[in-house]
Formats: structure tokens, sequence, C-alpha cells
């Protein structure tokens, strides 16, 4: 260790302590404030400029441990508010970042943080329920992108056990996962809930010992019925009494075919060349085929669709409803959308081609991004677009984005940790916006009509790059190198 961060004043944590510290040689980075609230915005501005924070009531810590660890993967600073008024440094910090914030998590009901508390807020949206534990369900429901499906956290959410939470929140994060809070006794809304998320592979880990959180509550919201076999089919054979499943659903097995059904809660199928139609799916649709073939998906609508790390081949989504799509691979997929699919939004964090076809067909707000941005790359970041993307495409971390021929991308923005994550274009792009500091690089045969800098840039063009206009903003400086860097024309290309 050669860097200690100290989140609050020497009334909290004395002087011996820090001078323990001093003479093991290692690095003291205080944060702390007169009071809870200044404290939380020294972290906040040591986090720099975000696009989205999180306000939670200062009283009572519940509602702000449901999104600390979804915080932490998003890079969300946490204020601390009164019921009924923001602190005057709360404000000092929100007069700067206000123009950058497209959005306000305000967490807990009207009772934790007032109406009041909105009015001084760049874009609000509260997510608050009759309890912690509502407040809980909606934030993870919120962020359900976030989540890879992998695993999940259960802790106990009353106050006298949140320690649990706390120090288990870096844990999840890093693990790509959030916790669900609970009491020793599981309300019925969550268990409701807990069927929706369906967590594999690693599945549920439990925060604390059984008299905290007992094992029997966590199996029984946890519960999924098996199915392992090559070559079944699973589903009616009339499309208009579709077969009804009340618990999650695991299928194992090549050539699996799926059809007429509708799942209460979550489907996962493991195996090759599955072909699922017809289906009305109330939580996720989670992919895990092998190294060959193509899984094809045919009038489906389900929460959201997700592709884990052991998967490759083809992916054919046709009308398709979803509210998020998830590829964390560690091969390189394809994923191909017609027929008037719709994806509010899509999480790129591994190797992958997305094919939007004619513009008929929509992945919507695109995030290119690690899920576990803070740990070492275990994979390349290498997204290939292809077709229309009338959204945004957001690339938060080190990345290579190609723009394959006759890709139409209405906007490519950067918003990456710090310069020393370098993005990467290849191919021809129209507007790009630098919205951190950032390196970018302009591949050799690659061209970017206009860039604006709404922050400082540096720019490496190879010898056949081309960039056309660049707009600087906020007095944002841009630092030109590579071969090509004589290679801007001053306009639009």
């Amino acid at each position: 260790v050669t860097n200690v961060y100290v989140t609050s004043g020497i009334g909290v944590i004395r002087q011996p302590v820090l001078d323990e510290l001093k003479a093991l040689n290692i690095n003291i980075i205080s944060l702390g404030g007169a009071d809870r609230f200044e404290t939380a915005t020294n972290i906040a501005f040591k986090l720099g400029m975000p696009q989205e924070i999180v306000v939670a009531t200062a009283w009572s810590n519940a509602d702000a441990l449901s999104i600390a660890a979804i915080a932490a993967a998003k890079q969300m600073p946490i204020l601390l508010s009164e019921p009924d008024k923001l602190s005057e440094k709360t404000k000092a910090y929100l007069v700067g970042s206000s123009p950058f914030i497209k959005t306000t998590y305000v967490l807990g009901g009207t009772g934790a943080l007032s109406p009041a508390v909105e009015t001084f807020l760049p874009n609000p949206k509260r997510l608050g329920g009759t309890d912690r534990f509502e407040t809980n369900m909606l934030v993870l429901t919120a962020f359900s992108p976030v989540l890879t499906g992998n695993s999940l956290y259960v802790a106990n959410g009353e106050n006298s056990h949140l320690v649990d939470a706390l120090t288990g929140s870096v844990l999840a994060e890093k693990n790509g996962t959030a916790i669900l809070l609970t009491s020793n006794k599981m309300p019925d809304k969550t268990k409701e809930f807990a069927k929706l998320l369906f967590p594999l592979k690693e599945g549920v880990l439990i925060l604390g010992g059984e008299s905290v959180v007992p094992q029997t509550e966590v199996a029984q919201a946890f519960y999924f019925e098996n199915f392992a076999s090559n070559s079944m089919t699973l589903g009616s054979d009339d499309g208009g009494t579709p077969t009804e499943y009340s618990d999650n659903v695991q299928i194992t097995g090549n050539n699996v075919t799926v059809r007429n059904a509708d799942f209460a809660n979550s489907i996962y199928i493991a195996g090759n060349n599955a072909s699922l139609s017809n289906l009305n799916v109330q939580g996720a649709v989670i992919l895990e085929p092998g190294t060959q073939g193509t899984t094809t998906l045919d009038n489906v609508t389900a929460r959201s669709i997700v592709i884990l790390e052991n998967a490759s081949g083809t992916f054919k989504l046709k009308n398709v409803n979803a509210k998020s799509l998830i590829v964390d691979t560690l091969s390189q997929v394809k994923v191909e959308i017609s027929g008037g699919t719709s994806i509010e939004y899509t999480l790129a964090a591994g190797q992958s081609i997305f094919d939007a076809g004619d513009g008929s067909a929509a992945f919507g707000n695109v995030l290119i991004a690690r899920i576990h941005p803070l740990e070492e790359p275990r994979r390349d970041l290498a997204v290939q677009l292809a077709g229309t993307f009338e959204q945004p495409v957001l690339v938060a971390d080190q990345a290579t984005v190609t723009a394959l021929p006759g890709a139409a991308l209405a906007k490519v923005q950067i918003a990456t940790l710090s310069k020393e994550k370098v993005v990467t274009l290849q191919g021809t792009f129209n507007r790009t916006e630098v919205l951190r500091e950032a390196h970018l690089e302009i591949d050799d045969e690659s061209a970017v009509s206009t860039i604006t800098l709404y922050a400082n840039t540096d720019i490496t063009i190879a010898k056949t790059g081309k960039i056309g206009k660049i707009d600087q903003k906020n007095e944002a400086d841009v630092i030109i190198d590579g071969e090509g860097a004589n290679n801007v024309s001053g306009q639009p290309l």
C-alpha cells in the first residue's frame, strides 16, 4: 500500500493514526471536511467531472449502500443531503458541475429527501420506494445493465447490520454486481424481485452470518428449474396457448428449441445453436453458447438479453424488445438485429461486432466499457459497428472502435477515466465529442469529420489518418502529434 485516502477530519480519525501511517512511508490523501457533507463533495471533486451523480440522505445509510457498488462501477459520486435542504458545500459543488451532469439520482422516498431538494438538482430522477428494501429494488432495476448476471451479493439492510453491505460494496463492484438488501426474514416483495435477477455461475454470496441472513430465506428466493438434454424442445406446440413457467429456468444442451412460452422470471441457456421464438420473459434471457454455431431470437420480449463471457459465434435478433443488451465476452461475437428489434441500452464489454442493419432496428444508447473498470484488463475492448446508429455511442474505457464501411453513426462520445485510457478510432466518423480528458488515436485510412472538445485532449494521427474540424469548448487544450499531425483541414470533411 502506497496511498491511503482518509475520508474524515482528525476529530474522527485522530492524529496518532495518521502518524502511524506516515511511519510506514504511506502517502496520506486527506478528503475529510468539516462535516459529512463537505467530505462527500471532496470525494466528488476527486472523481472528476461526472455525467451522473447520486444524492442520498445523510442520516440513514441504507439507500446509499443500495447504490454504492454501482456508483463505484459508473464512477458516480454520492452526495449527502438533509431531508429538506442541501448544504452550502453541496450547492457550491453543483454550481460548477451542473452543466455536465445529465442525471441526478435521488434516492429514497419524500420522507428521506423532500421534493424541495430536487429543485436544486440538475435533471433529478427519483428512485424511492415505500421503504429501504423497495428503494433497493428500484436501484437494482434502474441499473440492471451494469449487472453481469454472474453473481449477486445479499446483505442485511437493517441499521444494526449495514456494516456488512458497506464493506461488501467494494467486492461487489470488483465482481461487476451489486447488493440486494434483506432482513432476517426476506420481505415477500424482495423474494419475488430476486427471482428476476437469477444470478448464475458464482451464484449468490451472502454477507454476514446465519443469524443475520438465513440461508433458507435466500435459497427460497433463488430456486430454479433445470433441464439438461441435447436437441430438446421446450414450450407449447400452439402459439395461441403458451406454456407458463413460474420459476427461473436453466437449460443446458446443444440444438435446443424454446418456443411459445411465458417466463415469469428468467431463462439461462448454455449450448450451441439455440433457437428461441415467441417468448415473453419478465426477467433476463441469459445466453452462453460454446465456440460454434448461431443463436437466434425471434419475437422475444425480455427485460434484458445477456451474452456471457464464454460465448462466441453469431447472435441473430429479430423482432426482439428488451430494455438492455449486455455483451460481456472473452471471444469475439457478432450481434445482428433486424425486423423492428428495439433495445434501449447496449453495453459492449468485450470483443464484438454490432450490425444494426438499415435503421429499422436499434441498439439504443451504446456504452463501450469494461464492467469492472478498475481491474487490470483481462480482455481487449474491440468493438466494430455496422449499419445505422441514431443514438450516441459512448466510449468510457480504453478501446478500439471501428466504423465498418457504410456505417452511419450519429455521434461518438469519449469519456474515459484518464488519458492513459487510449481510444483508437478506425474507419469514417462524422461527429465525435470528448467529454473528459482523453487521448485519441486516429488510425491509418481513418477520418473524423468534426471533433468537439469539452476537455483537454491529446490526439495522435497516423500517417494517413485525417481530421476535418476541431472545435474547442470550455477553453479545452489540444495536443496533436503523430505522422499525420498536419492532416487537419480546419473544415468538416
